[in-house]
Formats: structure tokens, sequence, C-alpha cells
């Protein structure tokens, strides 16, 4: 029937068909959204899951190539705190990188008195050439020896440095 009470169950057996039918339709229905919705966050390739989704296979691969945990840990730090952005900076031109840059690094350029008095335009210049690099308290890293000649400028943003 459509609703409109023309036809209905007569007999308790016709009302228990009726009932498991339309649970039956309900179930099916709760299934089809259900398997549309898990097909589009598998195909997810912008989002968090995409993100998710390569942390789980390099996890994977890890784990097939016997890499020592250790190492694996400090991989896996790595890529959860790299700057996802910077291959879809590379797609656009140079004084667009550079105006994103500065709206995104900003701060490590401020935080030292002599940078924050530079012009704007070479504070778009140095945080463009601004490199994010992440160390792990893991791999105990040397980043600079008392005596090296300095090339680089470090700022930390956290941890220690001894």
């Amino acid at each position: 029937t459509v609703g409109y009470g023309d036809i209905y169950p007569t007999s308790e057996l016709e009302t228990v068909w009726e009932n498991m039918v339309v649970l039956l339709g309900a179930c099916f229905l709760a299934a089809l959204i259900g398997a549309f919705g898990a097909f589009l966050n598998e195909h997810d390739t912008l989002g968090s899951n995409a993100f998710k989704s390569k942390i789980k296979k390099l996890e994977d691969y890890l784990c097939y190539r016997n890499v020592p945990d250790s190492i694996k840990q400090s991989i896996l730090f790595y890529h959860a705190t790299a700057d996802q952005g910077s291959e879809m900076l590379s797609l656009l031109p140079e004084p667009l990188q550079m105006d994103i840059s500065f709206a995104v690094k900003h701060r490590a350029i401020w935080a030292v008195p002599i940078l924050k008095s530079l012009p704007p335009n070479v504070q778009k210049r140095l945080t463009h050439r601004m490199s994010h690099q992440v160390y792990s308290s893991l791999e105990n890293p040397v980043v600079y020896s008392q005596g090296d000649i300095g090339w680089e400028i470090y700022f930390i943003v956290s941890g220690v440095v001894s």
C-alpha cells in the first residue's frame, strides 16, 4: 500500500509480514547510505583521511621491512609534524608564495627584534626561505656544535636545546 489505508493487514500474520517488510526496507536504506559514506571516506584525497591513510601505509611498510621501533617513531613523528602544504605552495607564483609564507611564519620573524624591524618585503623573503625541520628527542641529533661556522638561523618552536 502507499499509506492511504485502503489496503491494510487483516490478520496477525499479515501485520507481522508488513512490519518485517518495513524494517527490511529501513535496514536496506541505512546500509546503502552507510556504503556510500564509506566509499566517499575511502576516496578522500584531500582531507584528514588522506593524511591518515598515508600514515597507515607508511606504518605498514615500516612493519613489513622490520624497521626498528626507534626509527619508526622518528619517521612517524616527522610526518606528523611536517609542513603538509609546501607541495601545494610550489604551484603558485613566487610573490603569492611569499605572501602565504609570511602569513603562516611571521611570528618566528617577529620574535627577533632586529628581524621585526626589517622592511616587510625582506621579512617576506626570509619567511619564504625558512624551512621546517623536525628533530625527535629519540635521535639525539646534533644541530650545531660549538666552533662550527653557522650558515643557518634556527628558530626553536618547542623543545630544549643544550
